[in-house]
């Protein structure tokens, strides 16, 4: 488990990470959100002892990173998928940091075969695509088979495969009993793949829940209507109250304050014909952007699950 208290780091004038607490827990997989600039980068850093806070702490399984024993066979990261030396082959590259904790050779060609790297695994890194070396970084991560994973948008450069082959191995190794750590700004796949959620903004926590927690509470589905009797179901929708906006194809309707079945009663009722009726949820996307940008214009308090509220406990918040 990875634990952040009160965690800040400030370069002179500037903040970029603001007292963050938050857990990140075994068998789950935990996406890490923000918009550019907002410290999440600085945040995984900190926790793997690149960067030294200003103030709070960051540990894994109760130990700061920089005092865990060979670390590879407990903490994987990737925070930095360019960081291979370009000159070098895949395979020589992963041998290299092998050879820091004595993993083998076996290991090094399991974890190739494992990313689908094996037909490139001899080739010059400097040749291979955004999305090999992607997978290059997240086999240097997996190496030591640990128990903790921080990736640093690993989903960068990879194909609709390789989005999928990424979204079933994190999720494997949550069902496993791991802890993995993930940022990405490709939310459809985020929300296909995290169950559980840590958004900030300018270094501060907005939200740390569940993807379904904060998707309703920041986002708002509707009710798809199309009809031949848009007068008469526009009557009948206004009667009893309901929300609802034209849609850009004609005898379209979006209704946002019901469900599709008590519209399906009402149009029932009045003697409508339907041609579609379709739930629309929100998605992951449409609640960040309002959250975020209804966080920029008030000081709302930073929203976390009861759950989370007893791990991090009262003293642990501004």
């Amino acid at each position: 488990m990875i634990e952040v208290r009160n965690l800040t780091k400030r370069y002179g004038s500037f903040t970029a990470v603001d007292s963050l607490s938050f857990n990140v827990n075994r068998g789950e997989v935990t996406g890490f959100l923000g918009s550019n600039g907002s410290g999440k980068s600085t945040t995984m850093r900190l926790i793997v002892g690149l960067e030294t806070p200003s103030a709070g702490s960051a540990t894994i399984h109760g130990q700061a990173y920089r005092k865990i024993p060979a670390p590879l066979f407990s903490v994987g990261t990737m925070l930095d998928a360019r960081s291979s030396h370009p000159g070098r082959s895949a395979r020589s590259h992963l041998r290299c940091i092998a050879a820091t904790h004595g993993i083998g050779n076996r290991r090094v060609a399991e974890v190739i075969d494992l990313v689908g790297l094996r037909h490139a695994a001899n080739k010059r890194v400097g040749t291979y695509s955004v999305g090999m070396t992607t997978r290059l970084g997240i086999a240097g991560a997996l190496l030591g088979d640990p128990d903790v994973l921080i990736l640093d948008e690993p989903l960068n450069g990879l194909d609709t495969e390789g989005v999928r082959w990424l979204r079933n191995l994190l999720r494997s190794q949550a069902k496993a009993g791991k802890t993995v750590f993930l940022s990405s700004h490709v939310m459809p796949e985020m929300a296909a793949t995290a169950d559980h959620i840590i958004v900030i903004r300018s270094g501060r926590l907005l939200a740390n829940e569940s993807v379904e927690q904060f998707t309703a509470r920041n986002a708002t589905g509707n009710v798809r209507i199309r009809t031949p009797h848009l007068a008469a179901l526009t009557t009948a929708l206004t009667a009893v109250g309901a929300s609802f906006t034209a849609g850009t194809s004609h005898g379209v309707l979006h209704v946002t304050n019901m469900r599709a079945e008590h519209v399906a009663q009402l149009a029932e009722q009045a003697g409508v014909r339907l041609y579609e009726l379709v739930e629309q949820r929100p998605s992951l996307e449409e609640a960040f952007i309002a959250s975020t940008a209804e966080r920029g214009r008030t000081s709302a308090p930073q929203r976390t699950t009861d759950h989370q509220q007893q791990a991090i406990g009262p003293d642990d918040h501004e």
